[in-house]
């Protein structure tokens, strides 16, 4: 019994340590905006092959982006360790950068 416990929490443990976050960020001298947009990714072989069409920034974003955010949650990270991570759910959030500024 002690040892099925051991298990539950082991992997309790893998399945948050699935949560990753990754977010770049572009110092631009652009005016603050609300434009945004959601993509969800879906890959697989380790990675190697996406299932849906890369981002084109410069259909989304007019001005240019000024960061994106990718992340998985605790249940896609679940999916990948499962699936031994030839399956994997990422969603993508980017943020546009709004007009530039003239100001100095």
């Amino acid at each position: 019994m002690k040892r099925l416990h051991g298990l539950v929490w082991l992997g309790l443990l893998v399945t948050i340590s699935g949560c990753a976050q990754i977010t770049i960020k572009r110092h631009t001298k652009s005016l603050p905006t609300l434009d945004h947009y959601s993509f969800d990714q879906k890959i697989l072989a380790f990675g190697l092959v996406n299932i849906y069409k890369p981002i084109n920034l410069a259909d989304s974003c007019t001005n240019g982006w000024e960061s994106i955010t990718t992340e998985t949650t605790a249940f896609q990270g679940l999916l990948h360790v499962l699936t031994l991570n030839l399956y994997g759910p990422w969603h993508s959030e980017v943020v546009c950068a709004g007009p530039t500024s003239d100001v100095h």
